[in-house]
């Protein structure tokens, strides 16, 4: 059988690499970070199998999702983890920089799946050293001993201070598309329709309103087969749908999979954008 994956691509200053995560997995993460103040949702887990544009929406809002939770947290062990990042040496001179990446959908062979109950750490991408290593390495049982003659007891032995561990540290990944905002210094973005599918992306109204002032005919830009109110609508981003729509953004156009921007939006956004487009 078949069975959908995630690729996650990562780069580092000059370091790039590929790790692959099952909607599961992403799951996890979320529950091990726990609650969290993001603007970004968390794609539901629903039922059955789901169609090309549910498995788009589900990849653009595990993207989105997963490049905010990097950019307002601190390298924690859960996502270097989840990322499998290489250690950063420490007597290098790097500067940990704000981690993002991309997330494709891949569609794999179910012989060479990995049982979600039956998983095991593999540390062979990490050091002896590596903390994280260490907290997941499994110690073997003692051989058994055969019981000898009694031994003569004496004092125990005064334990010696342990040693401070060595320091070690992360430096998280950046991703490739960079649409991450960070919290003390705001995007600015280009004229165009990558500058305003980014700032979609982002969700920044500002942003996306301060463009169509200047240009109007971006709300109708398409981008891979896809427009940017059918991405809006993905995203579930009310306020930046009906600003495209007021903008002459066409609720009729159809993507790749032959649907329009009102297929994709839910009932309350489906009401907005009608009243929008009445003159």
């Amino acid at each position: 059988g078949k069975y959908q994956v995630f690729v996650v691509e990562c780069a580092r200053a000059s370091e790039t690499w590929v790790v692959k995560r099952r909607y599961s997995q992403f799951d996890d993460l979320r529950k091990t970070l726990g609650p969290r103040n993001l603007r970004a949702t968390f794609p539901g887990k629903g039922f059955g199998r789901l169609s090309a544009s549910q498995t788009e929406k589900r990849r653009e809002q595990l993207e989105v999702w997963l490049q905010e939770v990097l950019s307002s947290t601190a390298s924690e062990l859960a996502i270097a983890a989840f990322l499998e990042e290489p250690r950063v040496d420490a007597s290098t001179s790097q500067v940990a920089t704000q981690p993002a990446a991309t997330v494709e959908e891949q569609v794999e062979d179910e012989a060479t799946a990995v049982n979600e109950e039956e998983r095991v750490w593999d540390e062979s991408f990490m050091t002896g050293n590596d903390p994280l290593a260490s907290m997941m390495r499994v110690p073997e049982p003692p051989p058994e001993q055969k019981p000898g003659p009694p031994k003569q007891k004496t004092p125990p032995p005064k334990k010696a201070a342990p040693e401070p561990p060595a320091e070690e540290f992360f430096e998280a990944p950046s991703f490739l598309l960079g649409s991450a905002k960070k919290a003390v210094q705001p995007r600015s973005y280009e004229c165009s329709g990558e500058g305003i599918r980014d700032a979609i992306k982002d969700a920044d109204l500002a942003a996306v309103q301060t463009i169509l002032r200047r240009d109007a005919s971006l709300a109708g830009y398409t981008d891979r087969q896809m427009s940017m109110l059918h991405l809006a609508c993905i995203l579930d981003n009310a306020d930046i749908a009906v600003a495209l729509v007021s903008h002459g953004a066409s609720l009729t156009s159809k993507d790749q999979n032959n649907e329009t921007p009102l297929d994709l939006a839910s009932p309350s956004l489906k009401d907005k954008l009608h009243a929008a487009a009445k003159p």
